[in-house]
């Protein structure tokens, strides 16, 4: 019986079989509300606001890459980055996007780099809103919400 059973275990990996994979989950990178495009604002604290105007450029299967400039309380912003592909989804034709495994920008100053890290899409049909945290040198804000301006 022990001689029956290694063969046995060892038959998925000789014969290359496993589970199929699910297909891709298409979202419509034009007009999804959780693109990262347009005006985005998030309240990290009573007395500050994180703005963003950004711009979402297809790039590949796994990424899209996001540029634009925002304003953190007064200070001016210029911001950069990639959103991610979660596992098992990709882009089908530029006009479509993954699902996002979640945000990660740098926002530069000139006086030091920070960086906004978005785990969590929350939105609804009628509201965009990322979970987001925000960190600089010296500090860790979140998690708050970063929500698409509605225009």
């Amino acid at each position: 019986m022990k001689r029956l059973l290694l063969p046995l275990l060892l038959l998925p990996a000789l014969c290359g079989c496993r589970s199929p994979e699910r297909p891709p989950t298409p979202i419509d990178f034009q007009n999804d509300p959780q693109i990262l495009r347009g005006r985005w604002s998030g309240q990290l604290s009573t007395n500050v606001t994180l703005t963003l105007d950004l711009t979402a450029t297809y790039k590949q299967e796994s990424f899209y890459s996001v540029m634009g400039t925002g304003q953190l309380g007064t200070q001016a912003l210029t911001v950069e980055g990639n959103v991610m592909a979660a596992y098992n989804h990709k882009f089908i034709q530029p006009q479509t996007s993954p699902i996002p495994q979640g945000v990660r920008l740098r926002l530069n100053e000139g006086q030091g780099d920070q960086e906004l890290f978005c785990p969590e899409f929350q939105g609804t049909a009628g509201q965009s809103v990322w979970k987001c945290f925000y960190r600089s040198a010296d500090m860790l804000i979140g998690p708050f919400d970063l929500k698409r301006a509605i225009s």
